[in-house]
C-alpha cells in the first residue's frame, strides 16, 4: 500500500486515476468542500464512484438557525474546523456528480435533536461525457 502527502483540495494525483474515492466525516471540516469536491471529481474516471458518510444541514428550519450559529461562533474553533450545517448533498451535485444513492437519518438516535446529529450515507458517480461510453 502507498501513501501520499497532500491536501484535500490539491490532491496529488493524475485526472482520471481512480475508480472510487470513499470520505466519511470530511466535508464538515475541509476549509473548501467546494474545491475539495471538484478534486475528487477531477481524479475519478467517468463511471468511478463517490461514497460519503457525513453530518450535515438539519432539515428543521429551527435547526438550520442553530447551526448558523454554532457555525459562526465558536463550533469549528473548538472542532478541528468542523461546520455542522454544511449542505453537502448539493455541493456534491454542484461540481458535476450524480447522486445515486442517499439515506439521509439522525444519528445518533436520540429523542433530542443535535446540531450534527442530521447524516447522510450515499453514493454519486462521476458521470461520463456526453456521446461517450
Amino acid at each position: 500500500m502507498e501513501t501520499h502527502d497532500g491536501r484535500a483540495e490539491q490532491l496529488p494525483f493524475s485526472d482520471a486515476s481512480f475508480d472510487a474515492a470513499v470520505v466519511s466525516m470530511t466535508f464538515c471540516s475541509v476549509a473548501d468542500p467546494h474545491t475539495t469536491l471538484a478534486e475528487l471529481h477531477r481524479v475519478l474516471r467517468p463511471g468511478g464512484r463517490l461514497r460519503f458518510f457525513e453530518h450535515v444541514q438539519a432539515e428543521s428550519p429551527a435547526m438550520r438557525c442553530v447551526q448558523r450559529g454554532l457555525d459562526a461562533a465558536v463550533r469549528p474553533r473548538l472542532m478541528g474546523g468542523c461546520h455542522t450545517g454544511r449542505d453537502t448533498q448539493t455541493a456534491i451535485t454542484a461540481v458535476g456528480f450524480t447522486v445515486t444513492a442517499v439515506d439521509r437519518f439522525p444519528f445518533p438516535a436520540t429523542r433530542k435533536p443535535s446540531p450534527a446529529g442530521t447524516h447522510l450515507l450515499g453514493t454519486a458517480e462521476r458521470p461520463y461525457p456526453e456521446g461517450t461510453r
